[in-house]
């Protein structure tokens, strides 16, 4: 009888140690998630610059050909997108430079739920995570070429344009990147660049420079 009683007592107490070890476990899943959803959205944000990069380089590519213009400030009658500037058909600027751009998958953000087009016939404004820079130029390297749509400012965008100056205040919304407001642009000397509240008003403010209005232009 003594024996038996001991045995039940010892049964019980794994049973505890069990309940404990599964408690623990459940603690250390809710304090890994937020890090490892961190670092999913870094990543991202990661890839999403590369991806800026990438379009700043093909269209540097692009403008080296066409007297260094930029796609958006050439005629369509050389191949560019000049015609199609203001009538939120961003899509078309990416087009034009088609032949230099790697992959449609470049113009799609990791974090944006918008997918990726099949091909470059297909591509449309519901394929592109990026604004454009309507006014971006090859000789003002510091010049908002393209970034995040999820970009914000004061006064709102009207017909998918923001008419930004000195004194527009930027900031980002919570759409992409894991609502962090943060963002990632790409300048017209085709480096790209993480940027908070204050950055963007730091390149907006050099954007404009020599241009009273910058335009940036949304899918």
């Amino acid at each position: 009888m003594n024996f038996r009683h001991q045995l039940g007592k010892s049964s019980a107490f794994s049973r505890l140690e069990l309940v404990i070890v599964i408690l623990i476990l459940a603690v250390l899943v809710v304090l890994l998630i937020p890090a490892f959803s961190n670092a999913r959205a870094k990543a991202q944000r990661i890839r999403c610059a590369s991806h800026l990069k990438g379009i700043g380089i093909s269209m540097k590519v692009w403008a080296n050909d066409h007297g260094d213009k930029f796609p958006m400030r050439a005629s369509t009658n050389t191949r560019g997108s000049l015609d199609f500037a203001e009538t939120g058909q961003v899509f078309r600027h990416f087009q034009a430079a088609s032949n230099e751009t790697y992959s449609t998958e470049t113009l799609t953000c990791p974090s944006d739920s918008r997918r990726r087009a099949r091909d470059w016939p297909t591509l449309n404004n519901s394929n592109v995570s990026y604004f454009i820079g309507l006014d971006a130029d090859e000789t003002s390297p510091q010049f908002l070429l393209a970034g995040d749509r999820h970009l914000d400012g004061t006064p709102p965008k009207a017909r998918n344009l923001l008419l930004s100056t000195t004194n527009t205040s930027l900031t980002w919304g919570p759409e992409l990147h894991g609502g962090m407001m943060v963002g990632n642009v790409g300048l017209s000397d085709g480096s790209a660049h993480q940027l908070a509240g204050p950055g963007l008003t730091r390149y907006l403010l050099i954007g404009v420079t020599n241009a009273f209005t910058n335009r940036l232009e949304f899918p």
